[in-house]
Parts: structure tokens; C-alpha cells; sequence
């Protein structure tokens, strides 16, 4: 009798296909719990403030922070947060957050893609459990910022490239340019080079890039071009100002003058993103550093698809290491390739003279699985010493917490890596290690890093004030001597305060009729009591600091006829 094959869409397609919707089911719960906890970190403000002004004034097309221009990064950088915004019914935490979560599983998706293009469904499953548990992802796939958006669009476009990359073609093109033009809209231009240089080392071999010369490329990237610039012209032609006024200046200085010369970031030296990369991919960094010593090893027995990772991972670390400009988040597009190179030495490099440098990373990675563990369960039982050691009290649902979550976690990772050990085949320890990684890092992600937040009391002062004062009149509310996007976004004002920057304009506001609402940082107390006494109002203090923070916020609330 002969055999028939499964048709596509069957049940044991669907079976076969199980692990990946598990793995992305994996990384909706660890990305998206608890997003909307944490209070905004500084540079998170800057994306909460921006959108909030665009929807109380209506405008989207020229960003502004207290009603000056700020043009500083693209205008529909801020947009996906308007459209989180109008899911979760205002501008919150959970909103300024949304899109790079969404990004981030995108990116899980596309590294699953790709391996699985490339390589094998193991390799891809492997790749994407790594880069869902390693450090530098969770951490910027839960914040407030568009380097995970940035990092998408890039992967995005790679993927686009190896599936379309038989078929050269309008749509074909159009997609690819569509997505790093797209994609640079919400970052800036490293989306649209960055994919170009990864695909590169496959275009030259074999002399590939000819296929592509073909009118409908030129005319596929000028629709795409032509996307990118629509919203600067639009922004120009009604700012009033011209083309000074819509950011098409601004994205020149920030992407091509700081790459050559930095104005405002330091410069760590070539070498920065050497150590930035494997502390951003820890715990995995054992099997990285493995993975690239073996592909040095054994270069001329690696398949076109590993040469291709190798050289396409080594441009783009090369791309950021010559810029003048540093800063350890711009490495982040790398990780999905750090993952692949990871999976890649243990799915794909079946070669002898490997085998004890592999049993050499896979015992080193193992440990650090282990430590991780040992720490999680070891973390509770210490905190007390430790704490009183540094004379610092711990609040008790703080160390509840501690307990409860510290055990959790540890316990789950040893049931789970238990579990997984119980399966057959040489790969039953990786795979226990991996979803082990995951389930520990998951877990410190989205419930201890967010304990930590307890002991931050900005958020809970400024939204104190802003209820507080809500029915002050306009003018009934200032900030003295200082500004932040923190303080404009929480204290929710749809007209913005005024900031009082001189002794004659503080002794004007508070000398005004009805009640008033004055904000200011600690360091700036003195000139306020000296006319209306110590505030009544304070920031608390983390119990770790032995004197008050002279940026700790103070404020009056005084009420009408006060």
C-alpha cells in the first residue's frame, strides 16, 4: 500500500507545528504580564509625554514636550504609543509599553522563522527560547522605548529577504523597502542599513546581486522612499516653519552626524559593544562564545547558511563599533544572531574535532543555569542578612514577596529542568536548560524586577499632587527652578504648569489669589520656605538612603485663602 503524505493545514501538521505556537504562547505571558506595573523610567518619559500632548492637542504631526518643538527623533516614532493609547483608553504605563512588547514577540517569531528556514525546526526553537530568556531582550522588550521596534523592523526585513529571496520581483521588493522604510519611521535610518548590510555577504556570493538589478527594484525603493519622506513633507508644509520645522534636519544630525561625530553621547571606544554584547545575551553567553569559536574552527565546513550568520553578525558588530556614538541598547538588533550562532553550534555543527568544545560550553552553560537557580532559592534567605548588614529595613510585603516569588521561581526552574530531563535523546539536558532559562528569567522579569518598584515613590508624589490640585485653575499650578517629562506626564495637566525660574516670578505666583499648587525638587526647598514654610507635601524616601535626596520632590498645596 502506498504512503500519502499529510496534507498541509492536517492535524499532524498542526501537531508538528505545536512546540512554536507553545514557544510564542511562552513569550506573550513573559513579555506582556505585568507591563503596565512599573512607573515610567526616566528614559520612558520622553514616549509617554510626547503622545499624551499629540492627543490633547490633536495634532500628530509635530511632536512637543510642554508645548515647545521636539523634533529630535521621527514624528511617527510616537504613534504606535497614540494607537496603544486608544486600546487601553489613555496614555499609561501599559500604553508606552505596548509597542515594544509587541515587538519583542515579533522578534521571538522571526527567530523561530529564520532558524527554521535556514536550518532546522530545532535550531529555530532553540534560537528562540534563547533570545526570549536572555537579559538585554527582556529588559528592553518590557520598556518604554522604540530600540525594540527598531530591532524588529530589521528582522522583520531579514526574514522578508530568505523568503522572498528566490523570487525576485516587484512585491518582493516593494515588501522589503516597505519594512526598513517602515521601520526607520519609528526609530531612525540604522533600520533601513542594517538589514542592507546583513543581506549583503548572500548577495555577493555567487554573484546573486545581479538578479536584482531590475527597473522594478529602483521603482520598489523610491515608493518606499517616498513612504518614509510623506510625513516629513506633510509636517513641513503645515508647521508654519518649513522644512527647518519637520525633523527631516534633525534625523540627518541625529543618525549620520552623531555616527561620525557624537554631540552628546560618550564615546566608550571601539571595544564597548565587545563586552556589551554578551552581558546584554547572558545567561547564554557560554554557548555564544562557544558557537563562535567553533565557526572560527571550522569555517571552511560550515554550510552557506552558518558562513552567511557569521559575516552578517560580524558586519553589523562592526557597523556600531566604528561609530563615535555608543550606547549599549543600539547592540540590541544583534541578539537574535547571537541566538542563532548559539543554536546553530549545537543543532548544526555535528563535527568531531568539536565535540569537546562543545561538552566544554554545554557544561559551562548548564552551571550557569544551575547558579541561576541556587541563586533564586538561596535570594530570600539572605535578603534579611544582607539587609541588616546595610541598615536597610525591607518592607514586609516587599519580603513576602521575596519569599513567595524567589521560591516560585527557583522551585519552578528545578521541576521544570527535572521534567525535561526525564525525555530521551542526547538533547534532553539543553532543552532542560533552556526552558529553565526561561521560566528564571521570565520569572525575574515580570515579577521581581517590578518588587524593586516599591521602593521608588516618584510616581506615587506626582500623581498625589496632580488629584490633589486637578481643579486648580490653569495658572494655579508651577514648578519651581525644574522640569521633567516624569513631572508633566503624572501630574496630567492639560495645560501645561508654568516653571518659575527666578525669586521675583515665585514671590509673584505665590502671592496670587486662590489656592496653589507649587512642585520642586528638594534641593530648591529652601527659596520656597523661606516665604511659605517647609512643604507639606514630600517625596518618601527608599529606606536605603541615609540623607534626603536633594533631587527628591517637595511641594505646597495651598489651599484658597491660604
Amino acid at each position: 500500500m502506498s504512503h500519502v503524505s499529510a496534507p498541509s493545514g492536517t492535524p499532524s501538521r498542526v501537531a508538528s507545528l505545536a512546540p512554536d505556537f507553545a514557544i510564542l504562547a511562552l513569550a506573550s505571558v513573559v513579555v506582556l504580564a505585568g507591563l503596565g506595573t512599573r512607573a515610567l523610567w526616566r528614559q520612558e518619559a520622553r514616549w509617554a509625554e510626547i503622545p499624551r500632548e499629540m492627543m490633547l492637542s490633536g495634532d500628530y504631526f509635530h511632536p512637543s514636550i510642554s508645548g515647545e518643538s521636539y523634533n529630535d527623533k521621527p514624528t511617527t516614532s510616537y504613534w504606535p504609543v497614540v494607537l496603544a493609547a486608544r486600546l487601553t483608553g489613555k496614555v499609561n504605563e501599559l500604553a508606552v509599553r505596548l509597542p515594544s512588547a509587541a515587538a519583542a514577540i515579533a522578534m521571538v517569531a522571526g527567530t523561530l522563522w529564520l532558524g527554521r528556514r535556514l536550518w532546522s525546526r530545532s535550531t529555530g526553537r532553540f534560537a528562540a527560547l534563547m533570545l526570549l530568556s536572555c537579559y538585554g531582550f527582556l529588559q528592553w522588550g518590557r520598556t518604554g522605548m522604540p530600540e525594540m521596534e527598531n530591532a524588529a523592523a530589521v528582522l522583520i526585513a531579514i526574514c522578508w529577504y530568505w523568503g522572498w529571496r528566490d523570487r525576485p520581483g516587484f512585491a518582493a521588493f516593494l515588501g522589503f523597502y516597505l519594512i526598513v522604510f517602515v521601520g526607520a519611521l519609528l526609530k531612525g535610518l540604522p533600520a533601513v542599513v542594517l538589514p542592507l548590510i546583513a543581506i549583503a555577504p548572500d548577495l555577493w556570493r555567487e554573484d546573486r546581486w545581479k538578479k536584482f538589478l531590475k527597473p522594478s527594484h529602483g521603482g520598489a525603493a523610491l515608493i518606499g522612499l517616498a513612504v518614509y519622506l510623506a510625513p516629513f513633507v506633510y509636517a513641513s508644509r503645515t508647521s508654519g516653519g518649513g522644512i527647518g520645522n519637520s525633523g527631516i534636519a534633525l534625523v540627518f544630525r541625529e543618525n549620520v552626524i552623531r555616527f561620525i561625530r557624537p554631540f552628546d553621547h560618550d564615546s566608550s571606544g571601539f571595544y564597548s559593544y565587545l563586552y556589551f554584547l554578551p552581558f546584554f545575551f547572558l545567561p547564554w553567553s557560554p554557548l555564544l562564545l562557544g558557537g563562535i569559536a567553533a565557526m572560527v574552527w571550522v569555517w571552511r565546513e560550515l554550510t552557506p547558511a552558518s558562513r552567511w550568520l557569521a559575516i552578517a553578525s560580524l558586519l553589523i558588530l562592526v557597523f556600531f563599533s566604528i561609530s563615535g556614538s555608543v550606547r549599549s541598547y543600539y547592540i540590541i538588533p544583534l541578539l537574535p544572531f547571537c541566538a542563532l550562532i548559539a543554536s546553530v553550534f549545537l543543532t548544526q555543527l555535528e563535527i568531531p574535532k568539536l565535540a569537546g568544545l562543545r561538552r566544554l560550553a554545554v557544561v559551562v552553560q548548564v552551571a550557569v543555569i544551575v547558579g541561576g537557580i541556587l541563586v533564586q532559592l538561596a535570594g530570600p534567605l539572605v535578603a534579611g542578612p544582607i539587609a541588616a548588614r546595610w541598615n536597610v529595613s525591607i518592607p514586609a510585603d516587599i519580603a513576602r514577596s521575596m519569599r513567595h516569588i524567589g521560591i516560585s521561581a527557583g522551585l519552578a526552574g528545578v521541576v521544570v529542568f527535572l521534567v525535561a530531563r526525564l525525555g530521551r535523546g542526547r538533547t534532553a539536558v539543553l532543552e532542560a536548560a533552556t526552558i529553565s532559562a526561561a521560566v528564571l528569567m521570565g520569572g525575574f522579569a515580570v515579577w521581581q524586577v517590578n518588587l524593586f518598584d516599591a521602593f521608588r515613590h516618584d510616581r506615587t508624589f506626582l500623581r498625589d499632587v496632580s488629584q490633589r490640585t486637578e481643579k486648580f485653575p490653569t495658572e494655579a499650578v508651577a514648578f519651581y527652578r525644574t522640569t521633567s517629562d516624569v513631572m508633566l506626564f503624572y501630574i496630567d495637566r492639560p495645560v501645561h504648569p508654568t516653571v518659575l525660574t527666578t525669586e521675583a516670578a515665585l514671590q509673584a505666583f505665590l502671592a496670587g489669589p486662590g489656592p496653589r499648587g507649587l512642585v520642586t525638587r528638594r534641593k530648591f526647598a529652601a527659596d520656597v520656605a523661606a516665604h511659605r514654610g517647609p512643604p507639606n507635601v514630600e517625596e518618601s524616601a527608599p529606606p536605603w538612603e541615609r540623607e534626603p535626596n536633594p533631587d527628591g520632590y517637595v511641594g505646597w498645596i495651598i489651599p484658597a485663602g491660604g
